[in-house]
This record gives structure tokens, sequence and C-alpha cells, in this order.
């Protein structure tokens, strides 16, 4: 594999696990939950902090170039 930069031979591959952030939305419908919960009773408050919340995980590879320091998305 060839750099896209410099045309170096001198490339590394590395896979990047990159999170999805959860939007503004998200966090406010999961505070309000809290909140609502809270209210309810104090033990389910507990168990909701407690639990966690998946997120998406995406593994993506990029190449490197170890002489100009360049990168890119592989896909």
């Amino acid at each position: 594999m060839k750099c896209i930069k410099c045309g170096s031979d001198n490339v590394n591959v590395q896979l990047v696990n990159e999170t999805k952030k959860r939007g503004f939305f998200m966090f406010i419908i999961s505070l309000i939950i809290k909140l609502i919960l809270l209210c309810v009773s104090f033990i389910l408050w507990l168990i909701s902090l407690i639990l966690p919340i998946k997120r998406k995980t995406k593994t993506n590879k990029y190449a490197v170039c170890q002489n100009c320091g360049y990168s890119w998305k592989i896909k």
C-alpha cells in the first residue's frame, strides 16, 4: 500500500473502535425519566443508575504513513 500524499511504502494499518455519542435529545429524555423514577421510588432510581446504557461502537480501519504522518480511512 502506498501513501496517497507522499507515495511512500512505509504505511501501517490500524483498527480504531469509535463510539457514537448520544445526542442532547436522548440526554434530556433519560434525565427526565430518571427524575420521574426518583420521585416514584428511590430503589428504581438506583437500579437505573447501575444499569449501563448501550452505545453503538463501530470498528474503522485507518492507514497511517510512517514518513509524513498522513492518515486516511480505508473502506
